[in-house]
């Protein structure tokens, strides 16, 4: 990527009523633009990682220009690619789960022990989410550079991954409605820093991760 790529998607003449697009950047930001004719469909948006977007009753037969920019030259140097994709067919084509509006991890600080943190998200409205899965890993620097993870291949680097003090996954209940999940993490380090990440996967799909959280065991066991 020299600084800006241009992608251009031909919406067919039996489309569905919504076109779903979402722009994945490796390693550093960028800014999107999606046109149509020279108009903006949806305006210039700096996107830390991963976003998703809806055009409602897409034009069809005409062709969409969607125009992906380093946001400046350090985020450049930064980015090591740059994955998009659209389609008219959300339900059987889009790869990746749908996060929620707000995808931040909480601790529930009234529940932390020396040994164990209580942590909670809000559920993926996206009814074909399969799984979520919770990891822990020591934070030696006890500082988290940022809170937006790098998306691309995560379920690769993941699976490669083996420093993690705890991992958790369950299967998601159809029948389960409540609106936050939450889980313990247990056997943790008295007073130590951990990174907590929280991934949900896609049935037959790919796995998306919501943002890190920097959680703190007590230093003192009662």
């Amino acid at each position: 990527m020299d600084g800006t790529a241009t992608f251009k998607f031909k919406v067919g003449k039996n489309a569905e009523n919504e076109m779903h697009l979402y722009v994945m950047s490796c390693g550093g930001a960028v800014d999107a633009e999606l046109t149509l004719k020279g108009e903006v469909v949806i305006p210039r948006k700096i996107i830390y990682g991963y976003e998703r977007f809806r055009v409602m009753n897409p034009a069809r037969g005409q062709r969409y220009v969607l125009r992906v920019m380093a946001s400046n030259s350090e985020e450049l140097r930064r980015i090591k690619a740059v994955e998009v994709l659209a389609t008219t067919r959300p339900a059987v084509k889009f790869p990746l789960p749908e996060l929620p509006s707000e995808p931040q991890v909480h601790e529930y600080d009234s529940m932390r022990k020396c040994d164990s943190v209580t942590v909670g998200w809000v559920r993926s409205p996206d009814p074909q989410v399969a799984r979520y899965c919770v990891f822990a890993r020591e934070d030696k620097r006890k500082e988290l550079e940022t809170r937006r993870p790098n998306q691309c291949a995560l379920d690769s680097k993941l699976k490669n991954t083996s420093d993690f003090a705890m991992m958790h996954c369950q299967d998601r209940i159809p029948e389960d409605n409540r609106s936050v999940i939450t889980q313990t993490i247990g056997n943790l380090k008295h007073g130590r820093s951990y990174i907590v990440q929280v991934t949900v996967t896609k049935s037959r799909g790919k796995t998306l991760s919501y943002d890190l959280l920097q959680a703190q065991t007590k230093p003192v066991c009662a």
